[in-house]
Order: C-alpha cells, then structure tokens, then sequence
C-alpha cells in the first residue's frame, strides 16, 4: 500500500507555484525547516530524521527563492536539495519509488499537477496546502504542514497501517493526517483503420447504423486523469458530432457543444458547470455529462467504473473534434480518431484533515456554497399581545401610526442619501424620489388612495409608455396621478 511509504520516508517532492512570489518564500521557509530542524537532534536521530528534497527547477534561478544564499547557511542544502522537471518526472524510471510523498502548495490546479507529473506510475501520498484561490482538494493550511511533518519525520506516524486505524477518524485535535484514495480514469487516444487496412491489432463492431466499424487497438498516445477528459468542438461553428460507445456496444449518438467523461473527484468541477452530479469520491463509477446537447432528452448518466467507454468522431462527422485531458494536453481528433477511457489501476492517495467523507462535505459548504440559504423563519407569536375587539377608528389610528412610522423612516433614508451624496460619498441606502410630472415614468400610475373612498375602477392606471403630452392630459383618462406615492429602489 503506497501510504505504508509515509512510515519511514526518506524524500519529499514539493510541489508550488512557481510564478506566485508569496508561494515562493513560504516553499523558501518549508525548505529551511526539513534541512535545519533536525540539526538540533542528537547525532544518531538527526540522521534518522534526514531527508531529500526535490523542489521545482525553476526555483534554481529565482532570486526570491535565494538558492545560492541558502547554500552558505549550511552545507546539507547541497546534499539534501534536488530539482526536478517535467521531463525528468517523464523519463525516470521508478519514480514512484524514488519520492516517498508530495506537498503541494497551491490550490486545486496545483494538486491535479501533481497527478499529471505520474503519468505512468503511482502517486505517492500527497498532502495538499491550501494556497490557491478555491482549494477544494487542499483542505491544510500552511501551518498544519509542519505538525504533519513533525509526526512523519519523527517516525511516530501510524496511520493506516491497518483496518483497525479507521477508529481514529473521530480525532479532531487539528494534526490528524487521514488517508484517502481519489479515483483515476485511463485514456487512450487511437487513430481510425478503415477496412481496407484491417489488421490483426484491430477490433471490429458496428454503428447504430449497422455499419462494420474498425478501430485500432494501438493507442498512439495514453493519460491518466484526475479530473475529467473532455472532448468538444474547439474553434469550430458546428456543434460536435461523436458516437458514444460502451464495451463496444453503441449507447448514443452525441450531438452537442461536447463531453464531458468525469471521475467523481472531478464531479464538481466542469462536469457540475455542465449540469452534472455531485458525486461522492468514494462511489465507483463514471460521470458522462453533455455540454449543451442539441436535444431536451439527454441527460447526464452514470455507468459503471468497469466499462470500457469509447468517444469516436464518425466519418460523416462536419467538422473534427478536440479533446483536453484534465485542462492539459489538448489535442485534435479527426473523422475516424477516438478515445477509450477505462478506470486506471493508480488512484492518487491524499492526506485528509478530518477523514475523505467529512474533508468533501466541508468542501461543499466551504467552496461551492452547497445548499446554502437563509434558513426559513418560523410561524411567530407573542404571549403579551391577545387581540380582542376592536373599533374601525381604532384599527384606523393604529394603521395610520404605523404609516406615519414608515414615512418617516423613508424621509430620514432619504436625507441620509442626499447627505452622503453632497459630501462625494456613495450611498446603497434605499430612497425614495419625488418625479416631477414630466418624468416619462414607463411603469404603472397608482392613484392616491383617499381612506375614506372605496377603491373603484379608476384607482389603478394600466398603461405604459405614457408620453408627456399624456402625462399632462392624465385627468382626461380618467385617473388621478399622484407622483408623490411613485419611488424608484
């Protein structure tokens, strides 16, 4: 089990935003503090307690990052800190065994990186730190890291070493690191045979249609994702035109802006913008949610995470397709090309604050502001007041009192707009306007209401877009127009 790498590590690979110069020092302070904390150990612990860093290889030549200075504090810098590329993540062999965990220090984007580094190996286990702008995967702040690393460099952590360890998810001291496992999709982009080319690395099924189709089984190129694979129309104006395949079987026919093929860690992200599921990252499945279909009836469907899904571009297709594999690597499928997506064998383990179930909740609350509103009041009433009789006048006074209040209440709104506006200060305070009676108001005209009328045919005015001349000649149709009672919020 790769979180069994977190017992005893021996190196960490930090990953940060390289062009944030805030991210930049704090990685400057995370790396004074593995190289210098364990100087104060005894002799035999502090080897112990030792370990390698590989940090971004832009960070080499940053001046905020001060590599050459960091080098004269102390010697081990030099023996201890390591750089790492995209290309050398690509083209080292065992890799995964070369790093025994990841910190990230950014925000969603960063993490999803961090997948993409291992393209073709495990992830080890990550600890993501919340330096990001929506940080729904990086549930840590900056200060949690060192208690963290205090437990894993002193080799006191213990967590999942066994099923038994799952008691301890009820800990809630802060310096808990609970692990958890974010599903992976594996796709294959492969190009179009044709049957004049029918070789034996090929496979055969057929359209909706009936016609014999043959796909080659050699991928040109393979990814593995975290998130999502989206395939789309791209630059073109004609909606994209795909055939959704499952286990060679044909499900449907795609006509619409694009797909969406989601993990449910990538449940909500564009998959969720789509109008897709909220899916828990522990349901094994496969989220496929159109992007604006051309037709009322498709919907967003989950299947099975053990299906074999296939998105091909047809033939007869207008115009081709681009697919992105978690906001990376875009590339262009022409008629014939698809992609197979299947589940991958690497999930990427994650170190949680307070377990995978309660980290994801909080999230939902905390970044998409999940089901949040104003909780509805409930029915009120008062044990001191117990209406009884009561006469017209008096039921009168009372409702004129209560007028009175409210005008006067809006007039002192008013006066304090007007205030704030003669001192060049902005007002958001509500107030109410006195309109002349050329103001070409296109709304309704309320009569003035008389207390001692009834309300009759002519109280309310239905007409808009009154002109002046009609403004002026009001009384001709028969309504009486009081711009005294007309505000505008």
């Amino acid at each position: 089990m790769s979180l069994k790498k977190l017992e005893n590590p021996k190196s960490v690979m930090i990953i940060s935003k390289a062009q944030d110069n805030h991210v930049i020092r704090l990685t400057q302070q995370l790396v004074y503090w593995l190289v210098m904390s364990p100087k104060s150990e005894e002799q035999e612990v502090r080897a112990a307690r030792e370990i390698h860093i590989y940090i971004d290889g832009n960070l080499a030549q940053n001046p905020i990052f001060n590599y050459d200075k960091l080098l004269k504090i102390h010697p081990d810098f030099r023996r201890l800190l390591h750089f790492w590329t995209p290309q050398f993540c690509a083209e080292t062999p065992g890799l995964y065994d070369l790093i025994d965990f990841i910190i990230t220090l950014g925000g969603d984007g960063t993490v999803l990186y961090a997948s993409w580094l291992f393209q073709n190996s495990q992830v080890p286990p990550v600890i993501p730190i919340h330096m990001g702008s929506l940080g729904f995967f990086t549930v840590f702040n900056f200060n949690y890291v060192f208690n963290i690393l205090s437990r894993l460099l002193s080799n006191r952590d213990e967590q999942n070493k066994n099923d038994d360890d799952k008691d301890d998810d009820n800990k809630s001291d802060g310096s808990s690191s609970y692990p958890s496992y974010l599903n992976n999709f594996k796709c294959k982009t492969s190009p179009y045979v044709g049957l004049e080319n029918h070789r034996s690395s090929s496979e055969e099924f057929y359209s909706e249609d009936n016609n014999k189709l043959c796909f080659n089984n050699l991928p040109t190129e393979t990814f593995h994702i975290l998130n999502d694979v989206v395939v789309d129309r791209g630059p073109s104006a004609y909606m994209s035109h795909m055939e959704l395949y499952g286990n060679n079987r044909h499900l449907t026919t795609v006509q619409a802006d694009g797909l969406v093929v989601a993990t449910p860690t990538g449940s909500t992200a564009y998959s969720l913008s789509a109008g897709g599921p909220i899916v828990h990252p522990q349901v094994q499945t496969m989220i496929v949610t159109p992007i604006c279909p051309h037709t009322l009836s498709f919907r967003p469907m989950l299947l099975p995470n053990d299906l074999e899904l296939k998105i091909m571009v047809p033939k007869d297709s207008r115009n081709t397709a681009w697919a992105s594999f978690d906001g990376r690597h875009r590339i262009e499928l022409k008629q014939g090309d698809f992609i197979t997506v299947t589940s991958s064998r690497y999930p990427m383990p994650t170190i949680c604050l307070n377990g995978q179930s309660n980290d994801w909740y909080n999230s939902l609350r905390r970044c998409l502001k999940w089901n949040d509103r104003v909780r509805q009041k409930a029915f009120t009433s008062s044990d001191n007041y117990i209406p009884g009789p009561i006469t017209v006048n008096a039921l009168k006074s009372e409702l004129d009192d209560a007028m009175k209040s409210i005008m006067e209440n809006a007039a002192a709104l008013n006066q304090t707009n007007t205030n704030g506006n003669a001192n060049g200060e902005g007002s958001e305070s509500v107030a109410f306007e006195e309109i002349p009676p050329t103001h070409p108001i296109n709304s309704f005209f309320y009569n003035s209401y008389d207390p001692n009328s009834r309300f009759s045919d002519n109280d309310l005015l239905y007409h808009t877009n009154l002109s002046n001349s009609n403004l002026k000649n009001s009384e001709n149709l028969g309504a009486k127009v009081s711009y005294h009672d007309i505000g505008f919020v």
